[in-house]
């Protein structure tokens, strides 16, 4: 009776333990990983939204620099008239009265004070068109950003992806393409985007 406990008991443990080999293979295999790669520099470059963003930022921008080309122009004009002021008062200097230079002098400092004034100007203008344009492009690039983050886990998902990396993150990829999902990415994107 001993021996039968103990074939049963042996019988047990074996059936126990193929039942725990198999089960564990086959948690394994449902474990197996698909992984792939973006390469969302590219995505960015061929994005069709990024293109109209660009160029709505251009075409808004023109307007500013436009007003800074005018405001340099002024500069320029302003500077011409005090340096002229100079000359006159350089070549009429022994003809002119005391009161004459005096007034030609306040002339050409009221000159220089507006000339002050308009360099600064054009200054802050141009610094201010610059942080406007890096405040707009920060805006569009993470706007695209999550787009394309967006679009990578929904191919991902749809494709039983677990991972996906960003390409520049890598040291070393297959050639294979199948780890590739750029253009599915980009494809994706292109189809959903709506001017």
């Amino acid at each position: 009776m001993k021996q039968f406990r103990k074939k049963y008991l042996l019988l047990f443990i074996f059936s126990l333990f193929f039942l725990l080999t198999v089960s564990a293979g086959k948690s394994r295999a449902d474990l197996v990983v698909k992984v792939a790669y973006v390469d969302t520099q590219k995505i960015f470059q061929e994005y069709d939204k990024k293109r109209d963003l660009e160029s709505k930022l251009n075409i808004h921008f023109e307007n500013e620099r436009e007003n800074l080309r005018k405001k340099r122009e002024e500069v320029e004009s302003k500077r011409k008239e005090m340096e002229l002021l100079q000359e006159e008062l350089k070549a009429q200097e022994g003809l002119l009265t005391d009161i004459a230079k005096k007034e030609k002098l306040m002339q050409i400092e009221e000159k220089g004070e507006e000339l002050q004034n308009l360099g600064k100007e054009l200054q802050d203008l141009s610094a201010s068109i610059e942080k406007n344009l890096r405040t707009q492009e920060e805006k569009y690039t993470q706007e695209i950003e999550r787009d394309i983050k967006n679009a990578a886990k929904r191919v991902a998902e749809r494709e039983g992806y677990r991972f996906v990396f960003h390409k520049e993150a890598l040291i070393y990829v297959t050639p294979e393409s199948e780890f590739n999902l750029t253009e599915k990415v980009l494809s994706l994107l292109n189809q959903e985007y709506q001017p």
